[in-house]
């Protein structure tokens, strides 16, 4: 790598977004790590991350169907509150209609933990599902979106110049993300081939 003129990107600061530090009721683990051979939206899962911009952080919540591994509600502000993950749920169930029943797993943050965010859960006719506390492979499928997403939307210099360019390179590569780009757990095919080729066999 040295010869080639081939550097590392050192990682930048590590930003908590996992606030488990509070007296809210925490929902028992109904996936057990199984995020394989499930349904269309048999299961959900979601998390928050965050991107870097010269403004200030930008921060982004999603829901994603484990039967498919579409991203199918996502949500952005420069905030981490309840209305992040709210609106990305939202935005999830308003696409995809789920049936009573569906399983939404998550980290024990007071934001999935909110009286809010629970009740919306439960207006949705949704199963409330966490991981331990500090296990970070409850979520898997979250933390390997990110990962994937930052690293190939963060700019070489790590960070965007403004949260409205980082807010649509995001939006272009989840549109990418669930139409084109190829998925190991899907036999390297995009999540909405994917879903279209389960739907037929319905």
């Amino acid at each position: 790598m040295r010869n080639a003129g081939i550097y590392h990107r050192f990682h930048r600061k590590y930003v908590k977004t996992t606030d488990s530090n509070h007296q809210l009721a925490v929902a028992p683990n109904l996936l057990s790590r199984q995020f394989d051979e499930l349904g269309i939206n048999e299961a959900w899962c979601g998390d928050i991350t965050y991107i870097r911009t010269r403004e200030g952080w930008l921060y982004l919540a999603s829901v994603i169907d484990l039967g498919t591994r579409r991203l199918v509600g996502y949500s952005m502000q420069s905030r981490m509150t309840s209305d992040l993950v709210m609106n990305a749920m939202k935005m999830a169930y308003e696409n995809e209609m789920p049936d009573a029943g569906c399983i939404f797993h998550s980290d024990r943050g007071s934001q999935y933990c909110s009286l809010s965010f629970q009740a919306m859960l439960q207006e949705y006719g949704l199963r409330s599902s966490m991981s331990g506390l500090g296990q970070c492979w409850d979520n898997a499928p979250s933390e390997s979106l990110w990962a994937t997403l930052k690293r190939e939307v963060t700019p070489p210099s790590g960070q965007f110049d403004t949260r409205k360019e980082a807010k649509t390179k995001i939006k272009d590569w989840i549109f990418y993300y669930n139409g084109s780009r190829p998925h190991s757990k899907l036999g390297n095919k995009a999540p909405n081939v994917y879903y279209a080729e389960l739907l037929r066999l319905i």
